[in-house]
């Protein structure tokens, strides 16, 4: 991310829906790291994601991090703070993923006015993903858009880079797998959020930055009214998650979509440099090495 000065950047694939994570830690000059990572055995569910992250820092020899993830990154940025606090020294979360959110949206929707069966339609063409991604894998080259699309808000060549990474059987198959751990059924909850509630999630006093698109969303089969309700209950989500920092915050970012690194990418910068500095701000001359540096 550009502007996130004197800043060590790690960042990788972290979701179904295109999140992604990043840590920052000051240094003599900004280092920028693109790389596919190995296939992991197993499922990719959040406790998994999380003990990656860990895994990765403490390889890295890091010291404690700022970290930034998107979309279901933040989801796992949460348990990885839950799992082990000492990794983190902030974050900030741009449009994250939440505990409960499935029941949350659809029964704002539904309360709204909106008949059960829109709910269930729509976790149902949620779950056919599933099995279109495995499909995908077993598919040779070129793969389909729906598939491995170009994204053309990227540079040619990132996107050119995206869409191998994307195309591999691999990161297909754990999109895959973050969708299973994700997705909660008509009759029983996300394998992700019973993680999350086996654990106690809290930031204590460290800096956490809640990013929230400004742009209203609609719902396939939900009206504008209904889909306006779950928008609030998205931000609602938000505002939750901030709470759980007695140093947090939630802003909502105008005329931005999920994406609001694209859409408004100082945004972002903004949010990384001000938790940087209060971070910073915080420590004493005398640091220890396990502090940010």
């Amino acid at each position: 991310m550009v502007g996130a000065s004197m800043a060590t950047t790690i960042s990788g694939s972290a979701s179904s829906n295109g999140g992604t994570f990043s840590t920052y830690r000051a240094s003599a000059r900004p280092i920028i790291c693109e790389a596919t990572s190995d296939p992991r055995s197993g499922a990719s569910d959040a406790r998994a994601a999380a003990a990656d992250l860990h895994a990765l820092l403490v390889a890295a020899k890091l010291g404690r991090v700022l970290y930034v993830g998107h979309s279901i990154a933040g989801l796992y940025g949460v348990l990885l703070e839950a799992t082990h606090p000492g990794d983190l020294a902030g974050a900030v979360l741009v449009e994250p993923s939440f505990a409960n959110q499935w029941d949350s949206l659809s029964g704002a929707g539904v309360a709204a006015g909106a008949p059960q069966a829109a709910a269930d339609a729509l976790l149902a063409a949620l779950h056919a993903q599933v099995g279109r991604l495995k499909e995908c894998a077993t598919l040779p080259a070129p793969l389909p858009k729906d598939c491995a699309g170009s994204d053309s808000r990227l540079p040619p060549g990132l996107a050119a880079f995206k869409k191998t990474q994307n195309s591999r059987p691999s990161y297909l198959l754990t999109k895959a797998s973050e969708y299973e751990g994700f997705l909660s059924t008509k009759t029983d909850k996300n394998l992700d959020q019973k993680e999350l509630e086996a654990v106690t999630a809290s930031f204590g006093n460290k800096p956490l930055i809640v990013l929230t698109r400004g742009n209203e969303v609609g719902n396939p089969g939900f009206t504008a009214e209904q889909s306006a309700v779950m928008n609030k209950a998205w931000n609602a989500g938000h505002d939750r998650l901030a709470a759980l920092s007695t140093h947090g915050s939630n802003r909502v970012v105008p005329n931005s979509g999920h994406y609001i690194h694209y859409d408004q990418p100082q945004a972002v910068i903004d949010a990384v440099t001000r938790a940087l500095a209060e971070i910073r701000g915080r420590a004493s001359p005398s640091r220890s090495r396990s502090e940010p540096r």
